[in-house]
């Protein structure tokens, strides 16, 4: 609020604990913001001293945040520097990050002597040209603010661009990865060429500072072509020329005249070739005949060779033999077109058609129609439209009978399948298929119409498709199962039997494909590994991958067999296809046999075993995984990590130089897959994924630091403290009702939780507090519609109360709140404390709410409200035998046992532990005793002299 201007007060306290090192990090960084806000000039130049002083043991956020507001006005462009040399310019998970310096840090900067001595700064450590564009980590993280700082600097040169903005766009030219994606950047390179002076001077500057970068091979040759293609930014035109000319003969290096005048011709050729330039030129080079006599060879090429003119005709002979071959070919499809136009019935004479033969006009408009097509990655053709405006209605109408009647008849001959995966398919099978898919398009149900034989055709023609399976084979197998799936396994089994590793087959198509085609055969392929138990790593890969896409519908017993195959395999890489396949169908319990298979092996086995397996789990940088449908819980995730870092060990690990192209290999697909598991772990909400990172930390010798550890638990407890993001109605909601609506289970327990403080708070507090009410109530069943009566008087608009709603097992929990905004329900379970023992109420937390009305997966989150009416003097028994202990005690037990449920797993039960309290309220009938007990008292206490009345009875006189 203080950095935002919204409150004015705290000035002590942000004094005190700003230059408090005992203080954590956020405290401190808070405090410090505060101070630089509200303090004065004397408060933020002591904090300034203070952070230049203490920088070493300051964290690196406060030394950002300082001189994010204190420059340059109390730290100066050395110091500036200095800190930033000592902090370096990497964040705490090492990315490059300078934040929060950002572009609007040079407008702090007035003198142009003082950009001036902050861009030097920035080019004394962005170093030299490299050649590689190789990461630079300086020049990237400075690039956005030193390009502001340049812009501010042109502005006081208008005419002239300093040395050190040219230096710098080159510089971030060459770091490839920067150039062009920044707004400030680009509006840089076009104020280059914005005035005449200010592109010769930076034309001139590049030219010299090229001269070493390592490209240049000859720096005594450099041409515009370098110049530009090296980052300088700007595009000369013929007005260039009026400093170019000039500068050939005032140019004091050679080198300089030599650009000049090779810059300048190339100018006066592209634009026009105004022969009074040319004369200027030859007027400028009169002063050095080596460049005049260069001009002059320029303006004088040599003859033409024999050999160069005999290349010349050929070339020309060729290319009017190819316009001759193109016109006559086109003349022949018009006039065939024309001609079977002109008598569409030709197709009720077309010729018999045979195994080898067909009528050639069917033939060729079918080839017509090929060449037409747009797509060539597919030999199916499902429509007429390319060639329908030009061969007429009547004629595109008949041709597709004809070709449907083709492929009704043909009968295919398949693909021959050589070594390496090449194929060769015939033209009739073609053609054919494409009938058959016009077929498939065009005629409604076809798939449920044909016959099986027409089936059992149709499915073999699809298995000649050029890439993947045509679209009519979907429909057809679910129409003619049957028939499909033995086409399909026959093809299969071909592929394995042939276990060509280089071959392509209609496995790798099932990989992609829809993955109905991998539940119809899911069946045969696992069939065929349990009568096969020597088959080839390569072709496991192919068969595993299409049964993943069929889960999770496989037959039973699928686990044991592929877990007693994962025991018995000798090959790491077998195992690791194997066990791929169990995650897919357990889950969790997978990892368990990872575990188990991984500790009778050797270092390198194991490498191999998780190199092969993780990168298909979680994937890899340039490996796209084919998902498992399971989710693995926390727990197995953290289990999973630990041997992810035992068998991809961090000491072996490929450490590839920055900027250099490479050909990743399966250990840095492994690499990334362990990342991919710890970001996993870190990117699942709940108290499960803290609890697990913090005993991640505790692990002896664990590759990942526990300050980093402690940092991401933290992290991942601050991410999981915010609420979901607000919806516009929340807000008219809020602003009526100081509420918001909820949506999940989880929001219904937030909420729930408010209102049992609030009502925890009136019975106790409120001027009209019914504690004793709640105290006097005479039963368990009393207490729970008590408390559902007042909860339905707070529901506001946020849920609704029920009792008695059926759960699992026909269970009813005491009451259900349901969600007036999504329908979603959360019980509470509710329990007079007074009566019952500890066990009884963890009991009642974990079998009874987490066993019977948390099961569900649409309900995770539950209260336990546990209710004390009247103080218990001797307390529980945490334990048997223990000693006896007070009711926060049994609430603090509880509350930790519901908390360790939590962190069992993410995705699993979420329950917590409120309570109502009137046990210390004092009754109304003991409260009216003691009043008059009290009253009593001080009646007597006021009369303290008073005589007792006499008894004695009084006699008359006679």
């Amino acid at each position: 609020m203080i950095h935002a201007g919204r409150q004015g007060g705290g000035l002590e306290t942000v004094r005190a604990v700003a230059f408090d090192q005992s203080a954590d990090e956020i405290s401190q960084l808070l405090a410090g913001r505060g101070l630089m806000v509200i303090g004065d000039d004397e408060d933020r130049r002591r904090y300034a001293r203070y952070v230049v002083g203490e920088h070493t043991s300051l964290r690196r956020s406060i030394v950002l945040e300082t001189l994010s507001e204190l420059f340059p006005t109390f730290i100066s462009v050395d110091e500036f520097f200095a800190l930033i040399d000592a902090i370096g310019v990497s964040d705490d998970d090492g990315h490059k990050s300078i934040l929060p310096l950002g572009p609007e840090l040079p407008t702090n900067l007035v003198s142009p002597a003082d950009l001036q001595a902050f861009l030097d700064e920035i080019i004394a450590r962005s170093g030299e040209f490299t050649g590689e564009g190789e990461e630079h980590r300086f020049r990237e993280a400075f690039a956005e603010l030193a390009s502001a700082a340049a812009n501010r600097l042109l502005d006081s040169h208008p005419d002239v661009v300093p040395d050190v903005v040219t230096d710098l766009v080159l510089l971030l030219r060459e770091t490839e990865r920067y150039s062009g994606s920044n707004d400030a950047f680009q509006t840089l390179g076009k104020l280059f060429g914005t005035s005449r002076g200010r592109r010769q001077s930076s034309f001139w500057r590049a030219v010299d500072r090229i001269r070493s970068h390592p490209y240049i091979t000859s720096p005594d040759d450099v041409n515009l072509f370098m110049v530009q293609h090296l980052g300088w930014p700007v595009v000369l035109t013929a007005d260039d020329l009026a400093w170019l000319v000039p500068d050939i003969q005032l140019r004091t290096d050679p080198r300089d005249r030599q650009t000049a005048l090779r810059t300048a011709h190339v100018l006066w050729r592209d634009f026009g070739q105004d022969p009074a330039i040319l004369a200027s030129m030859f007027a400028a080079t009169e002063s050095d005949p080596s460049l005049w006599e260069q001009l002059t060879g320029w303006q004088s090429p040599p003859p033409e060779t024999s050999e160069m003119a005999g290349h010349m005709v050929r070339v020309e002979e060729l290319r009017k033999r190819n316009e001759e071959r193109t016109t006559e070919r086109d003349t022949s499809w018009i006039e065939l077109i024309d001609t079977l136009r002109a008598d569409p019935t030709f197709f009720d004479h077309l010729s018999p058609q045979t195994a080898d033969s067909v009528d050639s006009r069917l033939f060729h408009l079918w080839q017509f129609l090929s060449w037409r097509t747009q797509s060539r990655n597919v030999y199916a053709i499902e429509s007429l439209d390319v060639v329908a405006p030009i061969f007429g209605p009547e004629l595109t109408r008949r041709f597709g009978e004809a070709l449907i009647a083709f492929a009704y008849a043909h009968t295919p001959q398949g693909a021959t399948e050589q070594e390496g995966g090449a194929r060769s398919v015939t033209n009739f099978d073609i053609m054919a298929l494409g009938g058959m898919a016009l077929a498939a398009s065009t005629i409604p149900s076809w798939g449920k119409t044909i016959s099986p034989e027409r089936a059992d055709q149709a499915a073999h023609l699809a298995l000649i498709e050029l890439n993947g399976l045509p679209a009519y084979l979907l429909p057809l197998a679910t129409a003619h199962p049957d028939r499909v799936r033995s086409v399909l396994r026959t093809a299969i089994e071909r592929q394995l039997d042939r276990a060509d590793p280089q071959g392509h087959g209609l496995l790798d198509r099932l990989k992609y494909a829809d993955p109905a085609f991998a539940r119809l055969m899911a069946p045969d392929l696992l069939s065929y590994l349990e009568t096969h138990p020597s088959i080839s790593a390569v072709m496991l890969e192919k068969a595993v991958s299409v049964i993943i896409r069929a889960l999770p519908h496989v037959p039973d017993g699928v686990a044991a067999f592929v877990a007693e195959r994962i025991d018995k395999a000798a090959d790491p890489v077998i195992a690791a296809y194997y066990l791929f396949l169990l995650f897919g169908i357990l889950g969790d319990p997978a990892v368990d046999a990872l575990e188990r298979k991984m500790l009778p092996l050797g270092p390198n086995d194991q490498a191999t075993l998780c190199c092969t397996l993780l990168p298909r789990l979680f994937g890899g940088r340039f490996h796209r995984s084919i998902e498992v449908p399971v989710a693995l819980s926390v727990q197995r995730l953290e289990q999973l990590l630990v041997l992810a870092f035992e068998g991809v060990r961090p000491d072996e690990d490929i450490n590839r130089p920055s900027g250099e192209v490479y050909s990743p290999e399966l250990r840095d697909e492994a690499q990334d897959a362990r990342s991919a598991i710890f970001n996993r772990l870190l990117q699942t909400p709940g108290e499960a994924t803290h609890a697990a990172l913090l005993r991640l930390a505790n692990i002896p010798g664990f590759h990942i630091e526990p300050e980093w550890l402690h940092i991401h638990a933290y992290r991942r407890a601050e991410g999981d403290a915010y609420l979901p993001a607000w919806m516009a109605s929340d807000l008219l909601v809020f602003e009526r009702k100081f509420d918001r609506p909820p949506t999940t289970t989880a929001d219904l327990q937030f909420i729930a939780q408010r209102r049992l403080a609030g009502i925890q708070h009136d019975l106790i507090n409120h001027k009209f507090a019914q504690g004793d009410t709640v105290q006097g109530l005479v039963d368990e069943n009393a207490v729970q519609r008590w408390v559902a009566s007042t909860l339905e008087a707070r529901q506001e608009e946020a849920y609704t109360v029920h009792r008695e709603t059926h759960y699992v097992d026909e269970k009813e929990p005491d009451i259900v709140l349901a969600s007036r905004h999504s329908g979603v329900e959360m019980p509470i379970e509710i329990k007079v404390a007074d009566g019952l023992s500890v066990a009884q109420m963890e009991a009642a937390l974990a079998t009874q709410l987490c066993g019977q009305y948390l099961r569900h997966d649409t309900t995770r989150h539950g209260i336990l409200l546990l209710v004390y009416q009247n103080a218990r003097r001797d307390g529980w028994e945490l334990t048997s035998g223990a000693p006896k202990v007070p009711f926060d005690n049994v609430l603090a037990h509880l509350n930790e046992k519901a908390r360790l449920i939590r962190e069992a797993s993410a995705l699993g039960q979420q329950p917590i532990v409120a309570t109502i309290d009137v046990s210390k309220v004092v009754p109304i009938k003991v409260q009216r005793d003691q009043a008059r007990v009290k009253a009593a008292a001080k009646r007597k206490a006021s009369e303290p002299n008073r005589k007792p009345a006499s008894t004695k009875k009084r006699t008359g006189s006679k």
